[in-house]
């Protein structure tokens, strides 16, 4: 909800605040859904290797300072380059990696449901609080309020998500034992080999 509430109008910010051209604003938004594109590559494996959790974090902190930073800057290059700095596939992997260690393989399809459906109503209800606040002070004001958004996303973070990893050898463990346990498997051992 924190981005959705002052994305939804940053364009506006950054073209009539700011005095960004249109082009560049829709370049940015492009390069941002690009690099985005390209981070969810590398963000995958870097949740498998250090953990959902560590990942969310640093993107709840990445938005927190993002929100800082767009606040105190009126640079309209350095609010820019910030903004196309692919920070929600931080968030979003992790989340879904989390989503799907916090389930069992019988009900992910309902864990990852449930996540996108937090999803999209934090990105429904995001733009209209947005609206409401900038309407009633200032669009400015909407930084403030998806700063504190994300602070306390940062904070009940910290202290609710609690990681259900298992090492990787004990994933080689369960894989070996299971496919060692198949039928297929354990008649090939009684009948001798292939």
């Amino acid at each position: 909800m924190a981005t959705s509430a002052f994305n939804s109008f940053f364009t506006v910010y950054l073209v009539d605040s700011l005095g960004t051209s249109t082009l560049i604003a829709g370049a940015a938004a492009s390069a941002t859904a690009l690099l985005g594109a390209a981070a969810f590559k590398l963000l995958g494996p870097l949740n498998d290797k250090v953990g959902r959790k560590p990942v969310f974090m640093i993107g709840t902190i990445g938005y927190a300072l993002f929100f800082l930073t767009i606040y105190l800057v009126s640079n309209s290059l350095v609010v820019t380059v910030l903004w196309i700095l692919p920070i929600y596939p931080l968030v979003q992997s992790s989340a879904a990696a989390l989503a799907s260690d916090y389930t069992s393989k019988a009900d992910r399809g309902k864990g990852l449901g449930l996540l996108d459906s937090a999803i999209s109503l934090g990105g429904g209800i995001g733009p209209l609080a947005g609206g409401l606040i900038a309407d009633r002070t200032s669009l400015r004001s909407v930084m403030v309020f998806s700063l504190a958004t994300a602070l306390a996303a940062t904070l009940a973070s910290q202290f609710l998500i609690r990681e259900r990893r298992r090492l990787k050898s004990q994933f080689d463990l369960q894989d070996s034992h299971e496919s060692f346990s198949s039928p297929k498997i354990q008649v090939l051992f009684r009948e001798g080999g292939g």
